[in-house]
């Protein structure tokens, strides 16, 4: 793009596009949880979240089973006060081990999430299932670290790729504030900004 200013005048001048390599990593999903229909982590079972990535358009699900969408709720753990998050019940609150299911995304590179709890030897792992799996795998299986706020980055790469999510300690209540989730895409007909001169000045 070329914007010549002459006065109190613009112009657009001229548009450069180019056309990005084939496939291309991309946050196809990132929530607060500030969107999500509020429902109990205690009667919550095989309930349906319908979402949309970015990008690939892709429309996935998520499905919990004794996991709580909170989004306007709150709660302090160490120095850390969070508003909105994902509550895992006890097995004791719901009588069966608590989940979160996610299935319908085509490529899945990465997964990074917070979570934080409330003691020790707790947390959320989880495992996957995609092409070539012949049953789920763990990728992460150790308690939270940091009860007060505990970054998590997890390598997936996998095609037709499910997710699934639950407590490490089922006797305890595990928390997470926000989720991204990237995957492949392909960019090779989606032409991009290349660059724009503005005021003798180019940007790229």
């Amino acid at each position: 793009v070329q914007i010549i200013s002459n006065n109190n005048n613009c112009y657009l001048a001229s548009v450069t596009m180019t056309y990005g390599s084939a496939y291309q990593e991309k946050c196809l999903y990132s929530s607060d949880f500030s969107e999500w229909a509020s429902c109990d982590m205690k009667t919550t079972t095989n309930k349906v979240v319908n979402l949309k990535t970015s990008y690939s358009r892709e429309n996935f699900t998520t499905t919990l089973n004794g996991v709580g969408a909170y989004p306007t709720g709150e709660k302090t753990s160490g120095d850390n006060t969070y508003t909105g998050f994902l509550e895992s019940a006890k097995v004791s609150e719901c009588n069966f081990e608590a989940s979160m299911l996610v299935e319908g995304l085509s490529s899945v590179t990465k997964l990074v999430f917070l979570q934080f709890a409330t003691g020790g030897t707790r947390g959320w792992n989880v495992k996957v299932k995609g092409d070539g799996d012949e049953d789920w795998v763990v990728v992460f299986g150790d308690p939270i670290s940091d009860k007060s706020g505990q970054e998590v980055s997890i390598d997936i790469n996998r095609k037709n790729c499910s997710i699934c999510f639950y407590a490490y300690n089922t006797a305890q209540n595990c928390y997470m504030d926000w989720i991204k989730i990237y995957g492949k895409v392909d960019l090779s007909n989606s032409p991009m900004l290349d660059n724009f001169t503005f005021a003798g000045t180019t940007y790229a």
